[in-house]
């Protein structure tokens, strides 16, 4: 039987009946489904155990797989954890138990990889000249052409040459990106949307310049390189309505197509063909953004973009157009070697603190005024560092010797850092502030954070301030 959160309650109700009389032996169906009442489970599976729709971004913020696990351990039952590439965190947590993770694409089914250095080619060009020439080479053996980029619009920003400013979001704060197609520019968090400035709003300079090209500026590229060549775009834009999306999924089934333009959702919508030629716009774009595990999605995404290639006996090719080629993502995809990739990661990982090396608790303060927002997270940071301060002392006490490592690397038991501004500073009118807390155990830092909260909600309870508590967070808020 199939469970999700779009069916309706009485659907879901009958389902719960029939779960209790035990009609029911096999259920498919979303993270939500690991809460099911079922019995005498015999195995649990949770596939594509590293994909970040697993966790619930709401309260309560559960991850479905540790939910998962410890169900099974309850049970007991079989736990398997499905995965094309597994999470840092769970390739550790097996390996501790003397299991081996290993996985790579046989030799013979490899495609041939080329990075191109972006830094030795022209400025301003969206496609190479050696990505145009296979590009050309793979139309004219009558095989197909994959352009990924993970970023849709015709450009990520638009930015003042004067003063650098872009324009942003009046709610959120958040750079808007520019669409082409709708010719207005709009907040990927909130859908604010707002006409292109003739000047720049905050010096009145002139000279505002798209930068960060999106798959509307790949397409515009392609169509106009390649006229007699069938362009189809696949992405959040063209995607959104149902009868567009299945109208454009059926052309791909059926063939009709030489060169398809798309994001990470052509990955996630299902089965898709084998192309002659996988062209990557921006391999690095992932890189850049302000999150531990960026390097991590990164190299998933460049995987199952690659996977979508033929063999290189067949002709099938991998193009990998970057600003960053010795960077240990590129290099480990260029070479199929995951060792390259891992033994780097980790090393960064452990180096600065985080996951799998440590615990995470992401804290966040948010309310509609700036300055008592600021001072409600500083003083949340205080009681953190006292108690952390008291947890040492304890230990000194009890004839425990504290750790005279580095904090950062390993703290004696609890690190806090901030607060700071979130990645997006102001979202919905709401001003925002993020604290990061890490621990070697996460029993020491769960009772901190459970502590404090309680009183930082009695001082603060009548000035409409939130704490909000993301523990194991895998997003940054």
């Amino acid at each position: 039987i199939c469970f999700h959160s779009g069916l309706s309650d009485q659907v879901k109700a009958d389902i719960w009946d029939q779960i209790h009389k035990q009609v029911v032996r096999v259920v498919v169906g979303t993270r939500s489904t690991i809460f099911l009442p079922l019995t005498a489970i015999g195995m649990i599976w949770v596939e594509g155990e590293e994909d970040t729709a697993l966790k619930e971004a709401q309260e309560p913020r559960y991850h479905a797989r540790e939910i998962a696990w410890l169900r099974a351990q309850h049970e007991p039952a079989v736990l398997v954890l499905g995965s094309s590439h597994p999470s840092l965190e769970t390739r550790a947590a097996v390996e501790q138990q003397g299991v081996v993770v290993s996985k790579s694409m046989p030799t013979e089914e490899r495609p041939g990889i080329q990075i191109i250095d972006l830094r030795a080619h022209s400025r301003g060009a969206v496609l190479s000249q050696p990505l145009v020439r296979a590009i050309e080479q793979t139309i004219g053996r009558q095989a197909r052409v994959l352009l990924f980029l993970n970023r849709k619009g015709y450009a990520s920003a638009l930015v003042c040459r004067d003063c650098g400013q872009v324009p942003r979001c009046s709610a959120c704060r958040v750079a808007l990106i520019y669409s082409r197609q709708a010719n207005h520019l709009l907040c990927s968090y909130c859908g604010e949307r707002a006409p292109i400035p003739e000047i720049c709003v905050a010096c009145s300079g002139p000279r505002m310049q798209l930068i960060g090209e999106g798959t509307e500026r790949v397409e515009e590229e392609a169509k106009r390189l390649f006229p007699g060549a069938a362009v189809i775009r696949l992405d959040g834009d063209t995607m959104r309505r149902p009868p567009q999306a299945e109208a454009l999924w059926r052309r791909v089934e059926q063939g009709e197509w030489d060169i398809v333009i798309g994001t990470q959702l052509l990955l996630r919508h299902g089965p898709f063909p084998t192309v002659g030629l996988v062209g990557i716009v921006q391999a690095d774009a992932g890189l850049s953004l302000p999150d531990f595990r960026s390097a991590e999605r990164t190299y998933h995404t460049l995987l199952d973009a690659v996977s979508l290639a033929g063999p290189a006996r067949a002709g099938g090719q991998v193009i990998l157009q970057t600003h960053l080629s010795s960077h240990h993502t590129i290099q480990a995809v260029a070479q199929h070697d995951e060792t390259i990739f891992l033994s780097e990661e980790l090393s960064h990982r452990t180096a600065l603190g985080y996951p799998p090396a440590m615990y995470l608790i992401a804290l966040l303060v948010s309310g509609t005024d700036e300055k008592m927002v600021r001072d409600a997270a500083t003083a949340w940071v205080a009681r953190l560092t006292a108690y952390a301060s008291a947890s040492v002392a304890e230990q000194a006490v009890s004839g425990q010797a504290p750790s005279t490592t580095p904090a950062i690397v390993r703290p004696d038991r609890l690190t806090v850092l901030g607060p700071v501004p979130s990645l997006v500073s102001r979202l919905r009118g709401r001003y925002r502030q993020q604290i990061l807390m890490k621990s070697l155990e996460k029993g020491p830092g769960l009772e901190a954070v459970r502590v404090t909260v309680k009183d930082m909600e009695r001082t603060y309870q009548r000035r409409a301030i939130k704490f909000d508590i993301d523990v194991d967070p895998v997003e940054m808020w």
